[in-house]
């Protein structure tokens, strides 16, 4: 078979429409997740962009769009100095144009745009495609979930997507059936509830903190205490009032809980949590913490905090993403369990870091950086992770 004339080049305005055909086909209901809005506020009101070029590459055969990668541009902190970088999002190749090269030429022209190129979340082929182009592999973080309530639709839907993905539609969906009617699934949760409830988690009191909310956007008081802190790692995105505005403000689809955290009348930290919003699962997210005081002692008090927030809300499981041995320290102590782990793959233009010097920096990461908090990312447990979970074992 003739190999397809492939043309790769940047998007512009005038395909939008033709891009929106092209996500309603390849992430049919999900789309609405994709676009308009968050496509616009990603792709045209990023304000870090100089509005000149649209960050997206496009892949076309015969005039039609086949492959499709973007970037979501951030503003950086690396070894004291600031700089644009892009994280790769939405990578798609349609099915009919695969084998062809498409996904590598798509990343390349990616890489060339952006100084500092990161990836998270990426598939086995895509790795190799990352590492031929000269990406460096950081430290791993660990992904981590904790059960917050136990409830029939988390342990009932789980099993029953375990069932229909090893036995097919007819077959999984009978023995589940077969499960639910004859009470064995009742019998099932209350075992559980049972050993669950023995379970010995950590509680601290944070009653000299003062959580408040924050009903508008960050204010200047969030930039300044991002300054007293930057300086703290090796790299990292910038936590101003702009980006932070931008992220966890403006971003559509979303519903982010901000709180300024006071200690004696003082700003010590900053707090974001996202709860879900139907028709995602019941999951709560802590996308960022910004801290002057990154003690086990106090980061205990924060997590404690949340964890109450996120009852409140009746979220059924919480995840976070670490990138410190304290908090790595605290999620343990909090009964979370490592599901996963990540490993940012990161292109430097400009030889900031060399591969031993990448993979042992110190680097502030959290699920709000990338898009790890969002639906369908941020899905529910798996009934073998569920059960990791109650038993508490990890997956290190």
């Amino acid at each position: 078979m003739e190999k397809p004339a492939v043309i790769i080049r940047q998007a512009n305005i005038d395909d939008k429409e033709n891009l929106f055909k092209f996500y309603s086909k390849v992430y049919g209901e999900l789309g609405q997740y994709k676009y308009p809005l968050r496509w616009e506020w990603l792709y045209l009101n990023n304000p870090y962009l100089d509005h000149k070029r649209i960050p997206i590459w496009i892949a076309l055969i015969n005039n039609k769009i086949v492959g499709h990668t973007g970037a979501m541009i951030v503003p950086c902190f690396i070894k004291g100095e600031y700089k644009l970088g892009g994280w790769s999002v939405d990578t798609i190749v349609t099915k009919e144009a695969r084998g062809y090269g498409i996904g590598k030429r798509l990343q390349e022209a990616n890489q060339a745009f952006n100084p500092i190129f990161m990836s998270l979340s990426y598939s086995v082929i895509n790795l190799k495609i990352k590492t031929k182009l000269g990406a460096l592999a950081s430290k791993e973080f660990n992904l981590y979930r904790k059960i917050n309530r136990l409830s029939t639709n988390l342990l009932f839907g789980s099993l029953k997507t375990k069932l229909i993905q090893s036995f097919g539609d007819f077959f999984g969906y009978s023995i589940w059936c077969i499960l639910f009617y004859s009470g064995f699934l009742f019998l099932l949760k209350s075992l559980i509830q049972f050993y669950f409830k023995k379970k010995i988690t950590q509680k601290e009191d944070y009653s000299n903190l003062d959580f408040k909310p924050i009903n508008g956007e960050f204010d200047e008081k969030a930039t300044v205490l991002w300054n007293n802190i930057k300086n703290n790692v090796d790299f990292q995105v910038v936590r101003d009032a702009k980006y932070l505005n931008w992220k966890f403000v403006e971003q559509p689809l979303v519903d982010f809980k901000k709180f300024y955290i006071y200690d004696n009348n003082e700003l010590q930290s900053i707090l974001v949590l996202r709860l879900s919003k139907h028709p995602e699962p019941k999951i709560g997210a802590i996308s960022e913490i910004i801290s002057r005081d990154y003690s086990v002692e106090n980061i205990e008090k924060i997590i404690s905090f949340a964890m109450d927030f996120f009852h409140k809300h009746q979220m059924e499981t919480v995840m976070c993403l670490s990138s410190n041995s304290v908090l790595n320290e605290v999620m343990c102590s909090f009964g979370f369990i490592v599901t996963k782990t990540e490993r940012m793959m990161a292109f430097f233009k400009n030889d900031e870091f060399s591969q031993r010097e990448f993979t042992n920096a110190n680097i502030n990461f959290t699920l709000g950086d990338h898009d790890l908090d969002q639906y369908p990312r941020a899905r529910t447990l798996t009934f073998f992770e569920l059960i990791k979970i109650v038993l508490k074992k990890n997956d290190k």
